[in-house]
């Protein structure tokens, strides 16, 4: 292989910061020959660092908790409809208007009726003081009557004929409590009937029963809903979830409680929490269903696509780049550098889920010097020219190997 001269100028170059080891410093090179060029490798540290497994998902925002608003007792078009899907509402706000018109005729003649029947409760109220008033004058006279007949200076026919009489106006005195009777169940009726249609009129705006979120209209203007049906669908606060799809390969990784991010197609990020896993009815099939919390506050609303990241476990790994694997003969190597030169080392790694880093599982020791981004040119036992090694003076630095095209 043949050699080149160095130069004395250092300038400073960004190596991948797949380890968040700073920026790295290169050695430029001058040449005997201006046509040979060097291929220059990038070398690293192979630290420890902290990373978190994650399992990927899609899924959607869902309401937590479904309060339903009924069509009330009282059928009636809908004459106006005061909110939208996805509108925040307070408690006791109007939500819609029906028409009212034939409930307040109904309500009309209901306090018609009520008026009558407590002019009859009064009429029936006279006439029964009229009857005891009777019923205690034809006493005092038939008490009177007695006396004398007592004292033999009255006639008997006399005193039988107040006793009659007296007896009469007891039986008309009761006819008249009866008659009232009636007229005080009548008013009690007409009043229970005007309290129903009033109770009718009030249902004909319906309000929020709690603050919460609308989610769901199934009410048209001019349309009478059947009584019961469901006309809103609303959660009860900001209580959502997000249901995610999980691969049945991945979902016996997450537990229950493990965070959570979540993004929108809008980049809003949201932290969470799962709360429930439901393993897939097929697990060579099936998708596994995640449910996540996420606090109230975080302005996302029920129908929202979103992308997840579900942090199973946070741990410590070596992470080198993909670029620095190498097929070997029944597996994968990497480049260790050892005593300046290189060294096929074959390693047990697994290719992380971001398509561009491995997790060394062994062959390569902790703080170990490695090739990080190699040309397809580089072997096994090449020397690398104006190499330092990274423990030499503290400052992590490049390696350039120089080798002429024609000596491949």
């Amino acid at each position: 292989m043949a050699r080149v001269k160095l130069g004395g100028a250092v300038v400073a170059i960004t190596v991948l910061g797949i380890l968040g080891i700073p920026q790295l410093l290169a050695t430029e090179m001058s040449f005997e020959d201006p046509h040979d060029m060097p291929i220059r490798v990038s070398v690293d540290r192979a630290d420890q660092t902290s990373i978190e497994d994650v399992v990927y998902a899609f899924g959607e925002v869902l309401p937590r908790g479904i309060i339903e608003v009924a069509m009330p007792q009282h059928g009636a078009a809908v004459s106006q409809i005061l909110v939208t899907e996805g509108e925040w509402v307070a408690r006791g706000q109007l939500l819609a208007q029906f028409d009212k018109a034939d409930t307040e005729r109904e309500l009309k003649r209901a306090k018609f009726a009520l008026n009558s029947a407590q002019a009859d409760v009064t009429i029936a109220q006279s006439l029964l003081e009229v009857a005891t008033a009777e019923v205690a004058q034809l006493r005092a006279e038939l008490a009177r009557l007695e006396q004398l007949a007592n004292n033999g200076t009255h006639s008997v026919v006399q005193l039988q004929d107040t006793t009659r009489a007296v007896e009469r106006s007891i039986m008309k005195r009761e006819a008249e409590a009866g008659r009232l009777a009636r007229a005080r169940a009548a008013m009690q009726l007409a009043q229970i009937e005007v309290e129903h249609v009033e109770d009718l009129l009030e249902s004909t705006a319906i309000y929020a029963p709690v603050e919460g979120r609308i989610t769901t209209i199934a009410a048209e203007i001019g349309v009478a809903p059947a009584v019961g049906d469901a006309i809103f669908k609303m959660t009860a606060g900001d209580q959502l979830q997000a249901s995610l799809d999980v691969l049945p390969d991945f979902y016996s990784q997450v537990g229950k409680g493990d965070e959570v991010r979540l993004w929108t197609s809008s980049g809003q990020r949201v932290e969470g929490t799962v709360l429930s896993i439901a393993p897939p009815n097929d697990v060579r099939r099936d998708l596994a269903r995640v449910r996540v919390g996420f606090p109230s506050g975080h302005g996302l609303t029920a129908g929202v696509s979103v992308r997840a990241e579900l942090i199973t476990a946070t741990r410590s790994a070596i992470i080198v780049p993909i670029s620095a694997l190498f097929p070997l003969e029944g597996g994968v190597g990497i480049y260790r550098v050892i005593d300046g030169r290189t060294v096929a080392t074959e390693v047990e790694s697994v290719v992380r889920s971001d398509g561009k880093t491995a997790e060394i599982i062994s062959g390569l020791p902790a703080r170990a010097v490695y090739v990080s981004v190699a040309s397809s040119m580089l072997r096994d036992s090449e020397q690398l020219v104006a190499f330092e090694s990274p423990n030499a003076s503290g400052i992590e630095q490049t390696a350039a190997l120089i080798f002429r095209s024609n000596d491949r």
